[in-house]
Parts: C-alpha cells; structure tokens; sequence
C-alpha cells in the first residue's frame, strides 16, 4: 500500500531542509532548544523527516551520518515511535480514522510524569497538530504549560485547518519554505530512488514533494491517468476514501479540481471569476462529503452539474 511506501520514519534522505535541521541542531548543541516548538508549513514538505532526523542525531550522535541514518523501531503510544537506545522519543499522530482522544491526552500525561532511565531530554512530536479536536487542544495546551525540566514539544502544523491560538501563542513557531528549484528537485530525487513513473503534474503545479509521492503512488495503484476524466477520477477517489477513511484520497480530489479549474480558466478568462466560485463551490462538496458521510452518487451529480456550467 503506499502509505507504506514513504513512512517518514523510515526515509534515509533529507531533501531541501538542511538549513532548518542545521539550525535546530545547533539550537540543541548550545543547550537553547525550544521547551515548545510549532514547525509550520504545507504538508508534504519534509517537516516530519527533518524531525526524525534530529531525534536520530539528537540521540545517535557518533553513529549519525547526514542524509543516510535509519532508525530502528519499537511501538508505546498508539503508534509513538521510540530512538533504539532509550524512550526519550515519542510520535503522537492524529490522522484521520485514527483522531487523538481526550483519553490519549491522559495516558500521555502520565507518560510525562514518569522520569527516564537515563535523565536526557525526552521529546515529544505531534503530527497534523492543527487537526486535534478542541477539547484534545485545550487538554494538550494545559500539559504543555506545565514546566518540567526535560520535557520538550515539537508540533507539526500542516496548515490543513486553522490551529487553537491560545496552543499557537504558546510556541516558538518556525515557519518551513522551499524554493521552487529546491521542491523540484526534492521530487526529482525521489523519482530517482524510487524509480517513479510520473503520473502527477509537478512541473505546472506547486505540489509538495511529500504529496506528489503519495499522489503518484495512488494513481498508479488506481490507474488513474489522463484516459480517465476528471469527473470519473473524482468519483473514484470518494470511493477509495470511503472504503479506507484515508484522508490522502480526499487532497488528491482536491488537487485535481484545482488543476482541471485553473485549466479551464486559462481558456474561458472571460468567464475566469465564474469559474473560481465554481470550484470553491466544488471543494466545499468535496468536504461535504466527508463532514456528513454523504452519498457517493449525490456528490458525484451535484459536481457534474456544476462541471457542465464551465467545461
């Protein structure tokens, strides 16, 4: 599946972010290191990466080598991953089918109060931070205010939803960039490694490097490609989502609205502010369908309505 294909725990490579892992590992080195660090960007820039390469350096130092350290696993919070040596890393996901609870944030807590074996900083990563429901927000925030001395939290906003800004205003945020000729050739690299064939548009569009792996692999599991209509796509990605709950099939629908609309406003400039409301209209549908569980069919013919108004 290919969720498995690129698990950030497992990349080898870092791509583009050198300048961000330099500067937070010197940040550790001088003993300066943020108590609360938000780390903020698109998703699929490597934020998550960067991050498990720290931890590898943070706590391998002699055996890490840049760009080529693999850490080993072992499971202990829903699916935290721990360094090989000790459990002073801790990876907190909140994907979708798999929400953080009220409940989850307990357990953590109690993990929190527990002292390690070897007394170094223990380190805490969220993933989707932004997507934590409001109660799990307001119970991570009152854990977070807590001082303790070894204790350090690293949230990754993927800017898919606004963040709790009493959570924001407790952090120290970095904000991630690429440059474009750094995001090609992040993506580039991987077609390389991964000996991809590409089926995603990457050089007319501003796709993460991270999403177009995901994206690609979904269209070639799929046989999703230029034969099939945008509408046939569409439709077949509510599906995949149905039947997994992975929230990756909804991006990739809305990538395709935002590719097959802005094509069709280069060739109706005319009508290009019609166009736009339209596919505003289209990804609200789209999240519609997920926020409401609605019917497949009643989706598909409410954006085949819209699509026929402009195509």
């Amino acid at each position: 599946m290919y969720k498995n294909s690129l698990n950030p725990i497992e990349t080898t490579k870092l791509y583009g972010l050198d300048k961000y892992f330099l500067f937070y590992h010197n940040l550790y080195k001088i003993g300066k290191f943020p108590k609360i660090s938000l780390i903020s960007g698109k998703k699929g820039l490597g934020k998550f990466t960067m991050i498990n390469h720290l931890m590898n350096a943070f706590f391998d130092e002699k055996n890490y080598s840049f760009n080529e350290h693999l850490i080993s696993k072992d499971s202990l919070f829903n699916e935290s991953i721990l360094s090989n040596k000790n459990q002073n890393v801790n990876y907190i996901k909140n994907n979708e089918g798999q929400r953080l609870k009220i409940e989850d944030i307990r357990n953590l807590k109690k993990i929190i109060q527990k002292s390690t074996l070897n007394n170094l900083p223990r380190f805490f990563v969220f993933d989707d931070v932004e997507t934590i429901s409001l109660n799990c927000a307001n119970a991570l925030l009152k854990i977070i205010e807590e001082p303790t001395r070894n204790n350090f939290f690293i949230l990754i906003n993927n800017e898919q939803s606004n963040l709790l800004e009493t959570l924001s205003s407790r952090c120290i945020e970095t904000k991630i960039f690429i440059n474009e000729s750094e995001r090609l050739s992040s993506i580039r690299n991987l077609i390389n490694l991964y000996d991809l064939h590409p089926l995603v548009n990457y050089k007319e569009t501003k796709i993460t490097p991270g999403n177009f792996f995901k994206f690609n692999i979904i269209c070639k599991e799929n046989k999703i490609d230029d034969s099939l209509n945008y509408i046939s796509k569409i439709n077949l990605l509510l599906e995949l989502y149905k039947k997994s709950k992975d929230y990756t099939f909804i991006n990739l629908a809305k990538f395709f609205t935002e590719i097959k609309y802005y094509k069709l406003s280069l060739n109706n400039i005319e009508q290009i502010m019609k166009i736009e409301n339209i596919k505003n209209e289209t990804i609200r549908n789209i999240n519609n369908f997920v926020l409401y569980n609605l019917n497949i069919k009643t989706i598909i013919n409410v954006i085949s309505s819209q699509f026929d108004h402009v195509k």
